[in-house]
């Protein structure tokens, strides 16, 4: 969660690009080495703090705000990474591993010390403190930490293991909201113990990213992976989910984020562009300056 000023997206088979005016122009990083099948990003609060994964491959960190990056930890299939707001604490989960964590601004990893036995890891998600972390399987269950990531317990879901895809978080960690692949959105208000179906939500579909502001009021969920769909908005904690009310036509969204107000939006379609939303997510451009077509 950061104030949307700082922005930073990651290239599946190509580079690093990043934005330092609201996500309207961007441009590519030095990266070492060039290219590589990047997975996830996440970023500090201030933007200052920045860890990338590669699926397969190392984990990379940046501490100058996205210019330049150094790898770190063993290279692994890592599928997600999430930080706190100031970047100290970082998670990073490994698809058919384990749990990894770091207090020390991603310079130095290592398995969380009480976690399930390997699983297909998908999502993961810190409050802004790092205290409070969600992690989901792909074909399993949603895992939370209220130790900084140290243990980790199952959670109950109404329908047992399901093909989760993404988590995410509001500042406090009280909030939360995870999507099914082909199936539904669910939500928890009392930091991740138990969990139901959003009463308000669109038929099953292919949700693939699900994104919260600070005080997750505001929640911005994208279909896609493989099929076309559209963004979805939700102004209530996740109760109520509509369309947003205007939008690229249907394309394969592949990931969301949120600023910390929830005012400024970035979307990401694969393959394709990047889109910017700075109303909330009810209406979506192309983002003016961008790289060609990118996975």
């Amino acid at each position: 969660l950061n104030e949307g000023k700082y922005q930073t997206a990651v290239v599946n088979g190509g580079y690093i690009y990043r934005s330092t005016d609201y996500g309207s122009t961007w441009t590519q990083t030095a990266t070492t080495p060039g290219n590589q099948t990047w997975f996830s990003v996440s970023i500090s609060a201030t933007g200052q703090y920045q860890t990338a994964v590669v699926y397969p491959g190392f984990i990379y960190a940046s501490s100058d705000y996205g210019l330049t990056w150094t790898s770190t930890a063993t290279s692994q299939q890592w599928y997600s990474v999430s930080l706190s707001a100031t970047g100290q604490y970082q998670t990073a989960v490994v698809q058919n591993g384990f749990i990894y964590g770091s207090s020390d601004y991603g310079a130095t990893w290592a398995q969380a010390p009480s976690q399930p036995t390997s699983q297909s890891w998908q999502s993961v998600s810190l409050s802004a403190t790092g205290n409070y972390q969600t992690a989901v399987v792909n074909g399993g269950f949603i895992y939370v930490s209220a130790d900084y990531g140290s243990t980790w317990a199952q959670t109950a879901t109404p329908l047992g293991n399901q093909n989760w895809v993404s988590v995410s978080l509001s500042g406090t960690g009280q909030y939360q909201t995870a999507v099914v692949y082909s199936g539904l959105i669910y939500v928890s208000t009392n930091y991740g113990s138990t969990w139901a179906q959003a009463p308000s939500q669109p038929t099953s579909q292919g949700w693939r990213s699900v994104s919260l502001s600070a005080t997750g009021q505001y929640q911005t969920a994208v279909v896609g992976a493989g099929i076309n769909g559209f963004i979805y908005v939700s102004f209530n904690y996740g109760v109520n989910w509509a369309q947003a009310p205007s939008q690229p036509t249907s394309q394969s969204w592949y990931s969301v984020s949120l600023s910390e107000t929830g005012q400024y939006q970035t979307a990401v379609v694969l393959p394709g562009f990047i889109y910017g939303s700075s109303d909330y997510g009810s209406t979506w451009a192309q983002a003016p300056s961008q790289p060609t077509s990118q996975g």
